[in-house]
């Protein structure tokens, strides 16, 4: 027994947001963009996504833009934050958009100016009263074009357009390091404290640039989700307000999929010498390399043909996650790292493991009591193991902290509600119905539904949903 909403659609754009949660790179963009960072500074008119576009603040004017948009003075310092432009995608009906550009610090701590977008409903104005805000952290992505300033806003318009409809909630939505305004770097990933910080410094930012353009709503309503590398910014989100921004307070975080335990996780890969999705694996490896300068060249971690193509499958982020792990062509590591990062003894695992171990959520903070937390997780997951989700738990229950939900389970009912759903709606699906990979889309699936129940309630939405037999 399952439930489901009673409209058909809701749930089928539900199915199209579990694909791209798996790491799909066509569904939710038009193809033919521009890098980011070049249109941050010179909007694209013949951007096909872009087709309603504002200059925002007099941003039209080419020189002061190129001149305002550089990530660093010649004394270090960066701007302030300020709204680039408002834009709306034709992929996105409803749905009003203000790309902009904060200050905030990359992964070594320097200054640095970041990009996010402001989203909100077409109910939304500034003589109308907001419910709340939503920080919504994304999920894994590869490709430059696939960033929320990039238009790749599949879940706020899900949240915004179907789930809660006319709810006048507000998204922020960060690109993180490494995409939109930093395209030229590379990407800061699954180092959940950088990702948080982008995502923290986003949502002050954008507080700010809504209360300049005269935007009302209610400031006691936070709500924190992501999923996948989004649910580890999620719970290092949480970690940064406790310990840095005290006043401000999250109502409720929902987290799924996350790798919390980097390094039961890296453990597990070891273990199993297997992982369903290899570009997340090289993606790691790269990014803890380089942020936490540990200096190994390239021919110390990845074997042929993986090593010659580094900067054409995932540098150049010109390719989507399935189509890096497609060229790939294995989910065998031992066909892709070295034989030494299957020894945790090793000089190269060593420092790799002292590395991922800052970035444990699962120990080493206090998190506030009052937090209101949902962890959610399928148990055969086989790109983030479910080991995650259990030490979280653990952890924030010895902590004492009053709700924390966890739901972790073998989703197997999700995967006939995935076929038949796709079955109806026309979709071939068959390249993500695989192991592991399907078990981390089943948990997203699990996720949003969770998520949607949840706020459903909380925001005293109707209910609409009938319970029917799958």
């Amino acid at each position: 027994m399952i439930k489901v909403r009673n409209r058909f659609y809701s749930i089928l754009s539900m199915l199209i947001v579990v694909l791209l949660l798996c790491g799909g790179s066509t569904l939710s963009s038009c193809s033919g963009d521009d890098d980011l960072r070049k249109d941050l500074v010179e909007p694209n008119q013949d951007n096909p996504k872009n087709q309603d576009e504002d200059p925002h603040d007099g941003l039209d004017d080419d020189d002061q833009q190129d001149e305002d948009d550089q990530d660093d003075t010649d004394d270090g310092t960066v701007g302030k934050a300020r709204i680039v432009k408002k834009v709306t995608y034709p992929l996105y009906t409803g749905l009003i958009n203000y790309n902009f550009v904060y200050p905030s610090t990359d992964p070594f701590g320097n200054p640095v100016m970041l990009s996010g977008t402001i989203t909100m409903g077409e109910e939304m104005s500034p003589d109308v009263m907001g419910r709340g805000l939503v920080l919504y952290n994304h999920y894994t992505v590869n490709k430059a074009t696939e960033c929320p300033t990039e238009g790749y806003l599949d879940l706020p318009y899900l949240l915004l357009k179907w789930i809660l409809p006319q709810s006048r909630l507000i998204v922020v939505s960060a690109d993180y390091y490494g995409f939109g305004s930093t395209t030229d770097k590379n990407q800061a990933y699954c180092l959940g404290s950088a990702n948080a910080r982008a995502s923290v410094d986003a949502l002050i930012a954008a507080r700010q640039l809504l209360k300049e353009e005269g935007y009302q709503w209610d400031e006691n309503e936070l709500l924190n989700m992501g999923y996948s590398q989004g649910g580890q910014t999620s719970m290092a989100v949480v970690k940064l307000l406790t310990e840095e921004y005290p006043d401000i307070h999250i109502t409720r975080t929902l987290a799924g999929g996350g790798p919390y335990d980097m390094v039961a996780t890296y453990q597990n890969f070891v273990s199993t010498r297997k992982a369903e999705m290899p570009s997340t694996i090289i993606g790691v490896l790269l990014a803890f390399n380089e942020f936490d300068r540990l200096d190994n060249p390239w021919s110390a971690m990845f074997v042929e043909p993986t090593l010659s193509h580094i900067d054409e499958w995932v540098l150049s982020k010109q390719l989507g996650s399935l189509e890096i792990d497609s060229a790939v062509g294995t989910t065998y590591l031992d066909d892709i790292i070295t034989s030494p990062l299957f020894d945790l003894d090793s000089e190269i695992s060593r420092g790799l493991t002292v590395a991922l171990d800052k970035e444990d959520l699962c120990k080493g903070w206090t998190p506030r009591k009052d937090e209101d937390i949902l962890l959610v997780h399928d148990q055969n997951d086989g790109i983030v193991p479910v080991v995650n989700a259990n030490h979280l738990y653990q952890f924030l229950i010895s902590q004492g902290v009053e709700k924390v939900e966890l739901k972790t389970s073998d989703f197997k009912m999700t995967l006939n509600f995935l076929k038949i759903m796709a079955s109806v709606g026309g979709l071939d699906i068959s390249s993500y119905l695989q192991g592991g990979l399907l078990s981390h889309g089943t948990g997203a699936m699990v996720f949003l539904w969770n998520c949607y129940t949840w706020l459903r309630e909380h925001y005293g939405y109707t209910s609409d949903i009938k319970e029917i037999t799958i």
